[in-house]
């Protein structure tokens, strides 16, 4: 009775789950559900059913492989809430969360692997072998991508949390040649042993393979095409600064290439995107290179138009442009950026939005490509740490830019938007990059004689500029009759707070030297934060004195 009780208490919530599309639907209440311990329990009690049937029948491989895919689904759903709701601060402090995403990565393992064990031995569907083999596959790829809530993410090694990057790469590796025999023409296939190849052995012929046959496969899609190339612009450049190294760090002096590189280069010379002009490329190892990296940059800007808001393709554009030097480097490394984080009315704004902004692309042809698809899927927790990465390099750009203007405007949003709450640990590394500038010892001024008479003239003049200003600022605050509505003046306040921040900084300092960008900065961000009280108390005190003045009103 109990081996066949489980499993039609099983079959009823399938068939509720397949006409209402509710899986794992009590922990869906609302976002951040997951997360909380109430969460953790309805968990638990969506998979008792699966336990308590396995208890009884534990040679049952479909049993196996759906309890499995409720535990990836209930780890994907607390990676997704606690990387839009929590914010980086606090993925250490509760470490409730992080251990519960170990605990399911483990038991999702032992699920897929007991399943393919039985699969070997019994006889299974061919459409259960084929969604084992992909699980097992994406399962072990997804054991060495660290995002948003693990710490790992924000740079610590994979060996600290006891994950062996080799084996799970040669287990995704041998996973995706099973799958091969049953999912041959997907692109998504290729696409996925392209990415596992590249990571275990660097780049090479197999996984430029494999990027080709996902474009054959797939050709009228963005994403196989912009991995193709986004793969070739990387390891070009990494081959370029290695042999820049060698060679004294001038590119016509770059040292030679080896058997095995110089056969990868003939390849990516074979699949670049203008064949015309990488055809016509001569001269040492040092000009051909740079030539390729030229021709995948052009690749990237051809997927910015199909899709101007491709972040993956800024992104990529902006970190190329970064491993140049000079400043002309630093212009187009912002200009990349300056769509993501810009628009013609907001100095700073957040223009990324998650998979649902690539379901309409404009069709564009341009040299015998036709695209009419993106084709990204991506989860929620690697959106965010997508932004979270085009968002440190686009503050470091600015610093190293001096846009100070950018700087408070992406502050003060960061600080009042909610829907990017997560991203709140950024301001303090912001405040770390100013406080690092700021102990940078400033460049020593030259001294230039200065004629008495003619100083003393100047401050004169500096001190009735002054004298003017403030007594303009006077009669504005003795014609304002009535106080604004509630609310309004603190909003005034803040907005007024930049404004007399500038102003303060453009006066002298009171010691007679002149004050740099650092400073400026400083003083505006310590206007902004400090309390909005002195707008408030001279309302009151005009509104007091009007109605004196005027006892009719």
């Amino acid at each position: 009775i109990f081996r066949n009780l489980y499993r039609l208490l099983i079959q009823s919530q399938a068939r509720l789950t397949d006409e209402f599309d509710n899986v794992l639907r009590t922990c869906k209440v609302y976002a951040g559900h997951a997360i909380t311990e109430d969460g953790h329990k309805d968990i638990a009690a969506e998979a008792k059913p699966f336990i308590s049937h396995l208890a009884m029948n534990p040679l049952d491989a479909e049993s196996w492989l759906s309890l499995g895919v409720i535990y990836d689904q209930a780890k994907d759903l607390i990676q997704n809430d606690a990387a839009k709701v929590v914010p980086a601060t606090r993925w250490t402090e509760d470490e409730s969360n992080l251990t519960m995403i170990a605990t399911l990565r483990r038991r999702i393992k032992r699920c897929l692997t007991i399943s393919y064990s039985l699969m070997l031995k019994h006889q299974m569907q061919d459409s259960m072998k084929e969604e084992l083999l992909e699980m097992l596959a994406l399962s072990m790829y997804d054991e060495i991508t660290r995002v948003p809530p693990e710490p790992p993410c924000l740079g610590s090694d994979l060996a600290t949390i006891g994950v062996d990057k080799t084996q799970s790469l040669q287990l995704a590796r041998r996973y995706f040649y099973e799958l091969r025999d049953y999912k041959g023409e997907d692109w998504r296939l290729w696409h996925g042993l392209g990415k596992t190849l590249e990571k275990l052995d660097g780049l090479s012929l197999e996984s430029l393979d494999c990027y080709e046959q996902a474009i054959r496969c797939s050709p009228h899609m963005l994403e196989p095409f912009y991995r193709l190339h986004a793969s070739r612009l990387k390891w070009l450049q990494n081959l370029q600064r290695k042999k820049e190294e060698a060679g004294g760090g001038e590119i016509s002096k770059m040292s030679k290439m080896s058997a095995a590189e110089q056969q990868v280069v003939d390849r990516i010379r074979k699949l670049s995107f203008d064949g015309e002009a990488t055809g016509s490329l001569s001269g040492g190892p040092g000009a051909i290179v740079s030539g390729l990296v030229e021709d995948a940059r052009k690749a990237m800007e051809f997927c910015l138009h199909c899709h101007k808001f491709f972040y993956p393709a800024s992104y990529q554009l902006a970190v190329s442009y970064g491993k140049g030097s000079g400043e002309k480097s630093l212009e187009k490394s912002l200009d990349a950026l300056k769509g993501l984080f810009r628009t013609t009315n907001k100095v700073f704004c957040i223009n990324m939005w998650e998979d649902q902004a690539f379901s309409s692309i404009k069709k564009v042809e341009s040299s015998g490509r036709k695209i009419t698809g993106i084709g990204r899927e991506e989860s929620s927790r690697k959106f965010v740490a997508k932004v979270r990465k085009s968002l440190m390099l686009y503050i470091k750009c600015l610093v190293a830019a001096k846009d100070v203007q950018a700087l408070q405007a992406m502050q003060i949003f960061l600080s009042k938007t909610k829907e990017w709450q997560c991203l709140n640990d950024i301001l303090s590394r912001m405040d770390a990059l100013y406080t690092t500038r700021k102990a940078e010892p400033p460049a020593p001024a030259p001294q230039e004689t200065q004629d008495p008479p003619a100083e003393a003239a100047r401050q004169e003049q500096q001190q009735e500029q002054q004298g003017e200003a403030v007594a303009a600022m006077a009669d504005a605050g003795a014609v304002q009759a009535a106080p604004p509505p509630p609310g309004e003046d603190v909003a005034m306040a803040d907005a007024a707070a930049p404004a007399a921040a500038a102003m303060a900084a453009a006066l002298p300092p009171k010691d007679g030297g002149g004050g740099d960008e650092d400073t400026v900065m400083a003083d505006a961000e310590e206007a902004a934060a400090a309390p909005s009280t002195a707008p408030k108390e001279t309302t009151q005190t005009t509104q007091e004195t009007v109605t004196q003045d005027t006892p009719t009103q």
